[in-house]
């Protein structure tokens, strides 16, 4: 974890970092749970962006419902 935490933290320049995933706020609260438990802090902060929703948020785009099977 310690790894991780410093490649992010040399990646994003200075500028606060975004964790970016398909169903961030799933994906995110494990990275969130694992930044915790071994390091105590978690570079990403509270804020995950959810990529799926983040493109049919812009402008023009139809929404697709999708459904697992």
């Amino acid at each position: 974890m310690q790894n991780l935490f410093d490649w992010v933290t040399v990646e994003s320049h200075g500028v606060s970092p975004v964790f970016v995933g398909f169903n961030a706020a799933f994906d995110w609260s494990f990275v969130n749970w694992y930044f915790h438990k071994f390091l105590g802090k978690n570079p990403f902060g509270v804020s995950p962006l959810d990529i799926k929703a983040y493109y049919y948020g812009v402008p023009r785009q139809k929404v697709v419902h999708q459904r697992n099977q």
